[in-house]
């Protein structure tokens, strides 16, 4: 059976997707924010340093 004739592919050619279900905890959800914001904070600094540098 070749990956084009698996049970995925033609679930997908009707138009169907595979269930999934994800488990998200509190703490990753605030270990992400967490990092948004210091890669925010830290782009902001490279930009300034980047604009005095000019």
């Amino acid at each position: 059976m070749s990956f084009l004739d698996s049970p995925l592919i033609k679930n997908l050619s009707d138009g169907e997707l595979p269930e999934v279900k994800v488990n998200i905890e509190t703490q990753s959800i605030i270990n992400m924010c967490v990092g948004v914001v210091i890669t925010g904070v830290i782009l902001i600094l490279v930009w300034k340093i980047v604009k005095n540098i000019q």
